[in-house]
């Protein structure tokens, strides 16, 4: 897990593979990495396992199952309760069971950029916001 990345309450990573998780992503509560399956056709029923990647600045929401061996784009944001089993593109918005890419994300603040995993902006609150998680006033 890189740099200024979290992982939410009751969030679970199963991890029989290697999981990474980029920088400044977020796993939130109650989502599921799961990296591993069995093989239903061997009478054995053997288990087996991939790797999962989560890139830079993505966001797996509240509930989300993401199956072994998905890679999740840098910037890509998975909808709440989404299933995952298949990749996901770089920044764009995938919902659903099974989940789908609907749209292109597209950030409000074009002034923010990635330099060394944390974001820097003219705005001095929005990048406090973002590279810490916490909101020092509404807007």
């Amino acid at each position: 897990m890189d740099e200024y990345s979290a992982i939410g309450d009751s969030a679970e990573i199963y991890n029989l593979a290697p999981v990474h998780i980029g920088a400044n992503s977020v796993v939130s509560q109650r989502s599921y990495i799961c990296t591993a399956t069995h093989d239903y056709t061997k009478p054995s029923f053997p288990i087996y396992s991939v790797s999962i990647t989560i890139g830079c600045s993505a966001w797996i929401a509240a509930g989300v199952f993401v199956a072994p061996g998905i890679k999740v784009g840098d910037g890509a944001v998975i909808g709440a309760f989404s299933v995952v089993s298949r990749d996901v593109p770089p920044w764009t918005v995938a919902v659903g069971n099974p989940c789908r890419v609907i749209k292109s994300r597209q950030i409000e603040d074009p002034k923010a950029v990635q330099s060394n995993s944390v974001v820097q902006s003219d705005d001095i609150e929005f990048a406090e916001e973002i590279n810490t998680g916490v909101r020092r006033s509404t807007r």
